[in-house]
């Protein structure tokens, strides 16, 4: 018998084999049958798609923008959205691709920050960053009602807390182990003698706890997990984590390698509480899809200089 699969999730939170087609609908209709870890750079399409618009000026951002109307966020709904009369976003710095930028100095900055300020500025509110070390922690804020809007990664658990939009990026979780190491491929990684080292609370995790069955899975905060990979002497120890923060975490060093494949397709949306009302979920859905459609995101990105994430298309 092979190994588990191993993917991400489709729309209905269930399981996709990065190793297999699938018909993946948060793309463009020629991606069916494509490999879910491997989609277009939609940013780049969305990019083509808006040349010479004009421009408009975005909060501290100038992005380009198309002839569509903004969404108008109803007043009605500012007790909900905003119940203490400012948005307190609930951020997961852990996440290096959607809360860190390359070009600015202030903290907190990135794609998630500029998400939130400009749906604060639709309500005509001030941002609160709440921000936390563990995305555990940025979903128990959300789930008690301490954060009103959030980032993270879809999950079937922790879609029993609250609340997910559509996914709007995509991000690749790969396996980094030691050169030694006899391991070559992620589908090697699920053997006895294994250890799996992952940031506890992640997307991995909760994705790895549920499918892994031979290898031990070992929970460490973010900071630990590379030094107890740096420290293996057996061979039999890898890390997982986000693609670019692997890569990034061994920038300069020697006898480190990334396994081919990946094994995870995180998709990325937004979150409200559990408790919110069906008309805050539709006008969060609403502002997101503009987000992504008016190359909001992509441009984002770009302006952080943020890599190895690919905006999807709203349904």
């Amino acid at each position: 018998m092979g190994p588990p699969s191993i993917g991400g999730f489709n729309e209905n939170l269930t399981p996709i084999d990065c190793d297999k087609p699938y018909p993946v609908r948060f793309g463009h209709a020629s991606n069916l049958g494509r490999d879910p870890c491997r989609l277009p750079k939609w940013s780049k399409v969305i990019r083509d798609a808006h040349s010479g618009q004009g421009l408009a000026s975005v909060g501290p951002l100038t992005l380009k923008t198309n002839t569509l109307l903004p969404v108008t966020i109803t007043p009605l709904l500012l007790p909900e959205l905003a119940p203490t009369g400012h948005l307190r976003a609930s951020l997961n710095i852990a996440n290096t691709i959607l809360a860190h930028s390359n070009t600015e100095a202030a903290k907190p900055a990135g794609v998630t920050i500029d998400l939130s300020r400009e749906l604060a500025r639709r309500l005509g509110v001030a941002v609160e960053f709440l921000e936390w070390d563990a995305p555990g922690e940025s979903l128990r804020a959300l789930a008690d009602g301490a954060g009103d809007v959030g980032y993270l990664a879809v999950d079937p658990k922790r879609a029993q807390e609250v609340y997910f939009t559509f996914p709007y990026v995509q991000i690749e979780a790969c396996y980094l182990a030691k050169q030694e190491s006899a391991l070559t491929h992620q589908s090697q990684v699920d053997q006895p003698g294994t250890e799996v080292l992952v940031m506890d609370t992640s997307a991995y995790d909760l994705f790895l706890t549920r499918h892994l069955q031979h290898a031990t899975l070992v929970r460490l905060p973010a900071e630990e997990v590379f030094p107890a990979l740096r420290e293996d002497r057996t061979g039999r120890r890898v890390a997982a984590g986000i693609k670019q923060a692997l890569l990034a975490e061994i920038q300069g060093a020697s006898g480190f390698r990334l396994l081919d494949g990946c094994f995870l397709a995180i998709q990325q949306a937004m979150v409200l509480p559990s408790k919110s009302s069906a008309a805050a979920r539709s006008a969060i859905r609403a502002f997101l899809a503009e987000m992504i459609s008016t190359g909001f995101i992509a441009e984002s990105l770009e302006r952080h200089q943020i890599s190895g994430a690919t905006v999807l298309s709203a349904p």
